[in-house]
C-alpha cells in the first residue's frame, strides 16, 4: 500500500498540474481577431445617407464567436481626391476584445447643400460675367458713334470683317471639338495612366480584355493577378479597386473599362484600360 505521503505528493502534482493547465489556457485564450469579408459588389453612399446601405456587402466571422457581422460598424468615411469616390473603414470586434478593420471605396456623392450651395456660386458668377460684358459692349458702342461718318464706315466695315473671322473660327473650332468629341466617345477622359503615383500600388493583369455574355456579372478580379503596395496588404487593396465605365450594363456592345486601385494613403496605381465584351 502507499503510504499516506505518497498519495499526498501524487496529489500535490495533480493538483499543480490542473492549476498550471488552467493558467495555460487563461493566458492563451482568444487572441485571433475577426476576418472581415467582402462580396465585391459595388456600392454607392451619398452624404448623410444612412450607414447601413454601407454595410451591406460585408461579413465578418470569429473563430470563436462564430459570425460576427452583426457588430461590423462604419468607423470613417472619407472623400478621395476625384470627388467621385470615398473610403469607407470598417471596424469589429469579438466577446474578447479581439479587433479587426479592414476598408473599401464605393462610389460617393456630396450632399445636394453643398452641390446646391456650388451651383449657385457658379449661376452668380455667371450673371456678373453677363453683365459686365453687356456693359463693355455698350460704352465700346457710345465711344464708336461719337467718330466721323467715315470714321464710323471704317469702324463697321473692320467690326463686319472681324466678326465674320472670328465667327468662322469659331465655327472651324466647334466643328474640330465636335469630331474630337465624336471620335474619342461621348465622355472626355484622360488617357489612362501606365504608371502608379508616387508610393502608390501596381495592379498587373492576367488579361486586359474579355469577352461574357450579355446578363453576366462583370467578375473584374479574376482578370487580376496581383496588386501590390509598399504598405497595405493584397487583401486591404482588393477592397479599394475602383472601376469607371459602363460595366454593369446588360446590353449588348464593347466597352471601354478604367481599373485602378487607391492605396490607405490615397496614392493612386496604374490605370488599366481594360476592354469588356459582352454579347
Amino acid at each position: 500500500m502507499m503510504s499516506k505521503k505518497t498519495v499526498t505528493a501524487v496529489l500535490v502534482v495533480i493538483g499543480f498540474l490542473l492549476l498550471a493547465g488552467v493558467a495555460f489556457i487563461l493566458y492563451k485564450g482568444d487572441n485571433e481577431s475577426p476576418a472581415i469579408s467582402f462580396s465585391g459588389t459595388e456600392l454607392s453612399y451619398t452624404e448623410g445617407e444612412d450607414e447601413s446601405v454601407l454595410l451591406s456587402n460585408i461579413t465578418a466571422k470569429d473563430n470563436v464567436d462564430g459570425d460576427v457581422t452583426a457588430s461590423i460598424r462604419v468607423d470613417s468615411i472619407t472623400p478621395l481626391s476625384d470627388g467621385k469616390h470615398a473610403k469607407v473603414t470598417y471596424i469589429v470586434k469579438d466577446s474578447s476584445n479581439n479587433i479587426t478593420t479592414a476598408s473599401q471605396v464605393v462610389n460617393y456623392t456630396a450632399s445636394a447643400s453643398e452641390s446646391g450651395q456650388t451651383n449657385s456660386a457658379k449661376d452668380t458668377g455667371s450673371d456678373t460675367l453677363a453683365t459686365d460684358s453687356a456693359s463693355a459692349m455698350t460704352a465700346s458702342s457710345e465711344t464708336e458713334s461719337q467718330g466721323s461718318g467715315t470714321a464710323d464706315s471704317t469702324s463697321t466695315a473692320a467690326s463686319t470683317t472681324g466678326s465674320t473671322a472670328a465667327s468662322a473660327a469659331a465655327a472651324n473650332s466647334e466643328t474640330a471639338g465636335a469630331d474630337t468629341a465624336s471620335s474619342s466617345g461621348s465622355t472626355a477622359s484622360a488617357a489612362p495612366s501606365t504608371t502608379p503615383e508616387p508610393g502608390g500600388p501596381t495592379i498587373k493583369m492576367k488579361a486586359t480584355s474579355a469577352k461574357i455574355g450579355v446578363n453576366d456579372s462583370f467578375e473584374y478580379t479574376s482578370y487580376i493577378e496581383s496588386i501590390t503596395d509598399s504598405k497595405d496588404t493584397s487583401s486591404a487593396l482588393y477592397g479599394n479597386i475602383i472601376l469607371t465605365g459602363d460595366y454593369k450594363t446588360k446590353k449588348a456592345g464593347t466597352y471601354d473599362i478604367k481599373i485602378y486601385v487607391v492605396d490607405s494613403d490615397n496614392n493612386k496605381s496604374n490605370v488599366v484600360d481594360f476592354i469588356l465584351t459582352r454579347g
